[in-house]
């Protein structure tokens, strides 16, 4: 399976100019990939004071612009993506997120293991899910949860064979947290991260295939890109 990761400087609750970027980034890729890794809240990016702002921009899943813009993005390029958005289900909001493939909407990963920040504005999600792609079993960290042990080894336990990590990194440490992740489970994790900055905080650059005992790569570039490998 020929996999990718997208780095991408967000641009603050601009929905659909950066669902342009991704379809754009898509049409100019050289060689097509079977699955595409996106950051955390691709669509707005994160940074917000207040709980209005949030439900601003929250969408229902799978009844949602998001979700349907993204599935059509899938069925022109063949391929399937993963990445996560603010979801909104009654009065709660979810850190969640979404697979979609050509044929459409696959399912959904709420983020389970939240930081202090998010815990003001979202509520955590309690089901751990698997998808197939390619025949490959495909678990889902959402950023701070490459962090806590239990949540990649849960997915390892129910037999994921690859790990999808949406992310919006602001520290190199992270990345190593990544590789133990890694190794602990003898299982590979892509990891999808923006770039650029917000209200004066950096976002560490990086795109990064991790495969536990024989290869760690990193993209360093500050270029917005996808980097992709077999």
């Amino acid at each position: 399976m020929y996999v990718g990761t997208l780095q991408m400087d967000i641009i603050p609750k601009q929905k659909e100019a950066n669902l342009n970027f991704i379809d754009s980034t898509l049409a100019q890729t050289a060689q097509r990939v079977d699955l595409l890794v996106l950051p955390k809240f691709f669509t707005t990016d994160i940074f917000f004071t207040t709980k209005e702002e949030f439900v601003a921009l929250a969408e229902p899943i799978p009844h949602s612009p998001t979700c349907h813009r993204l599935a059509d993005i899938a069925r022109r390029h063949q391929t399937t993506l993963v990445g996560s958005i603010i979801e909104q289900d009654g009065d709660r909001l979810y850190n969640t997120a979404i697979v979609v493939n050509p044929s459409g909407y696959m399912g959904k990963q709420r983020k389970r293991h939240l930081p202090d920040y998010e815990k003001q504005f979202f509520d955590s999600g309690d089901e751990i899910h698997l998808f197939e792609v390619n025949g490959v079993r495909l678990g889902i960290l959402i950023c701070f949860e490459c962090w806590v042990p239990e949540a990649c080894r849960a997915l390892a336990a129910m037999g994921a064979q690859m790990i999808c990590h949406t992310a919006n990194i602001m520290s190199s440490a992270t990345y190593e947290a990544l590789r133990v992740r890694a190794i602990e489970n003898a299982t590979p994790i892509i990891c999808a991260n923006r770039i650029g900055s917000e209200k004066a905080m950096n976002h560490f650059t990086g795109m990064t295939y991790l495969e536990p005992f024989h290869f760690y790569g990193a993209n360093t570039s500050t270029d917005e890109q996808i980097e992709a490998g077999a």
